[in-house]
């Protein structure tokens, strides 16, 4: 289950128990990220939050922490305490974001350490494991610090591992490493996601990750749509089992699905083998295109589709991107882009891009939404030839709704995805290659 509600200070506590009445027999239930505390501007609004969050795997634990009822094995914990009464009372595994405070020799000028903090309450009230976030965005490096290594957090239950990450490390190596170095079967995810058309939409960009890594996905995002922040959704390797994106709402809402325990990573590895598994061949036509376009500060190339029918592609480095389509008219604006390259924000990092969208006119695409289209696709394949393995399918029609309708096959650094008689609003292929990241270049492992 995942929990969509809008930004609250400590009386949040209502929202979390409303979260539990309402989703009575749930085995896991997921918050967004601050969502038990509220947005956190500055070193000293995170101490009103922040306590001492041991390891539960520490060697140094010997013991279950269990702080519901047991004052004085974590005093001066009320928060934490607060958190573990809630979890245990409701007899539910629950997943929470609260802050964390510690302290060392190399403590910062105000004497501790303040994290994002993730911790995870058995249905016992006990704590099973405790992460802090990597990857800070924007404001957030003002008022937290990052851990000195990079932490892989996960636990094992009955129906799977699961890993933890929080907001914007999806964008970085967590989520890949969980699954190909810890053998995580499912993510829980909780986040404050700003949506960026049309490669990074909360829904989108997460259903992505769960089928290219084969994962059951539960995402638990803040619903503030004035701040861009919007989408909850669980999902899976098969594609998406439940989500809201709403538009027109003040109030988040709950998401509630059945998740089948995840066989696929058993028996299907996506560590990537040393073929680039593609049959494409570049030629002239594929190095022209008609009108170049900004999309999120990254300039895209794009070549504009003519006839009902057609085979066309572009490239741009190394990322070469095909599409072939046939379609009930040919008045409507539709493209197929194209980008390689940096992208340069909170944290740079490197992207390969195909697109297939519906623009806003013949010249103008992908920087905003075009709601509205009368064609029908009898049929598409967009196919991505690309460098990376990590490229992450979305798919979502003029009227912002997703479905799993589409077929997405995954060939290693070959991807596509082909869908028939449907209305097309985006069509993405959004890679990660993180051995282009800036400072992290070198010799590639794959």
């Amino acid at each position: 289950m995942s929990q969509d509600i809008g930004p609250t200070s400590y009386r949040s506590e209502k929202k979390i128990l409303d979260a539990f009445i309402f989703t009575q027999g749930a085995d896991i239930i997921v918050f967004p990220e601050y969502g038990v505390t509220d947005f956190i501007a500055g070193r000293s609004a995170g101490g009103l939050f922040g306590e001492e969050i041991p390891d539960p795997k520490s060697d140094a634990i010997q013991e279950e922490l269990c702080p519901c009822g047991t004052s004085s094995t974590l005093p001066d914990k009320k928060v934490f305490q607060k958190l573990s009464c809630i979890a245990r009372k409701n007899s539910n595994m629950a997943d929470k974001q609260p802050g964390n405070r510690g302290e060392d020799d190399n403590c910062p000028t105000d004497g501790c350490y303040q994290f994002n903090t993730e911790v995870v309450f058995n249905k016992s009230g006990c704590l099973v494991a405790r992460y802090h976030k990597e990857n800070l965005f924007r404001i957030e490096k003002e008022a937290f610090d990052v851990p000195s290594k990079p932490e892989r957090i996960y636990f094992d239950t009955e129906f799977g591992r699961f890993g933890l990450m929080i907001c914007y490390d999806s964008v970085f190596e967590t989520p890949v490493e969980l699954v190909t170095k810890f053998d995580v079967t499912d993510i829980i995810f909780s986040t404050a996601w700003v949506y960026v058309y049309p490669h990074f939409l909360s829904v989108g960009f997460h259903s992505g990750l769960a089928r290219t890594l084969k994962v059951n996905y539960l995402s638990s995002n803040i619903h503030y749509f004035p701040g861009k922040l919007i989408g909850s959704g669980i999902y899976s390797p098969s594609g998406i089992l439940g989500y809201t994106y709403d538009t027109v709402s003040t109030s988040g809402k709950l998401v509630v699905a059945r998740v089948p325990i995840n066989k696929a990573r058993a028996k299907t590895s996506v560590i990537p083998g040393s073929k680039r598994n593609s049959n494409f061949v570049k030629d002239a036509e594929s190095d022209k295109f008609d009108f170049k376009g900004k999309i999120h500060r990254n300039e895209f190339l794009f070549k504009s589709l003519k006839g009902k029918t057609g085979h066309i592609s572009i490239c741009s480095g190394a990322v070469c991107c095909e599409l072939e389509y046939s379609r009930t008219r040919s008045d409507e604006p539709f493209a197929l882009g194209v980008f390689d390259g940096v992208h340069y924000g909170s944290q740079p990092y490197y992207l390969e891009v195909c697109l297939f969208v519906l623009c806003v006119d013949k010249t103008s695409c992908g920087y905003k939404m075009a709601d509205h289209t009368d064609t029908i696709f009898e049929n598409y394949r967009l196919t991505g030839h690309m460098e990376t393995f990590y490229a992450f399918p979305e798919v979502f029609t003029p009227d912002l709704k997703f479905d799993t309708t589409w077929q997405f096959d995954d060939l290693g650094r070959t991807k596509s995805i082909s869908d028939k008689n449907v209305k097309v609003g985006t069509v993405v292929l959004t890679g990660r290659n993180f051995n282009k990241d800036p400072g992290n270049e070198g010799p590639s492992t794959d």
